[in-house]
């Protein structure tokens, strides 16, 4: 689970805190992945594994997922809440509002309930974040959250292909309505004008996220939101990566490279304190 976090996008962002805090934000990362991937792979019970980790949470019991071997990972997650006071609420969200939809194949008929859906699988992982980066949640919770929502729409932009392929669309059904771009098209992964001019759009609606996180970042909370800051400029690269592609999204998913990785760490470094 370890392995799986310093080989993600997160990682890079996380270097830059004290080896206490890197370790909770670990802890945390392997919850959030052992969630996801119960709906993700071929996990047997995922709604007992889910229900079980919301008795967890709300009763503070971590022998609720003994019987799938989690019962440590559950007990030093429960360490951490208390440790950063982490309000249990994003936990619950993360479960019933986000993996929770991945049950059945997902649809959403407008940007709106996307939004919802990116709130419950990222948003919810900003706000748990916040008190371990040392920034109270009442004075970032609207960038947390948009910045989630800007991460997991490239997220859905890069994994068009990928999702079909598990009779998942995450894309607005509007917005295909919009280009003309039908589903047996993007089943069929039909790479038309219609499907370029659908997702240069979503390219764009992934930048407005980026752009307004930006004017929510608490100034005073500069220095504390590098490690969000970062995470942010590397999906934004990763972005910038698809369009410079010209979106191979239906045949592959565009990766960043270490050394992109690095160049988009040294811009938030640099980047002017306002």
């Amino acid at each position: 689970m370890m392995l799986s976090f310093l080989r993600s996008n997160f990682a890079p962002a996380f270097f830059f805190l004290s080896s206490e805090r890197r370790k909770a934000l670990g802890i945390l990362y392997s919850v959030f992945r052992v969630l996801d991937d119960a709906v993700d792979e071929e996990f047997e019970r995922p709604q007992e594994l889910l229900e079980a980790w919301k008795k967890v949470i709300q009763t503070e019991r971590p022998d609720a997922v003994a019987a799938f071997g989690q019962r440590e990972l559950a007990a030093d997650c429960l360490n951490v809440i208390k440790t950063y006071d982490i309000q249990p609420f994003v936990f619950i969200d993360f479960i019933e509002k986000g993996v929770w939809m991945d049950l059945v194949p997902p649809r959403f008929q407008t940007s709106l309930e996307v939004e919802d859906y990116c709130y419950g699988v990222a948003g919810t992982v900003g706000l748990a974040s916040l008190p371990i980066f040392g920034v109270p949640m009442n004075e970032a919770k609207d960038f947390a959250v948009r910045l989630g929502i800007a991460v997991q729409w490239v997220n859905i932009l890069r994994d068009i292909g990928y999702d079909t392929r598990m009779n998942r669309v995450y894309l607005p059904l509007d917005h295909l309505e919009q280009f003309g771009y039908t589903m047996d098209d993007l089943f069929a992964h039909k790479n038309s004008a219609e499907f370029q001019n659908l997702v240069h759009y979503e390219a764009q609606v992934a930048r407005s996220h980026f752009s307004r996180a930006m004017e929510l970042l608490p100034t005073p909370r500069h220095r504390e939101l590098l490690p969000a800051r970062i995470m942010g400029r590397i999906y934004f690269s990763l972005l910038e990566k698809i369009e410079r592609e010209n979106f191979p999204v239906l045949e592959r998913k565009v990766r960043l490279s270490l050394f992109e990785k690095g160049k988009a760490v040294w811009a938030s470094l640099k980047e002017p304190h306002a």
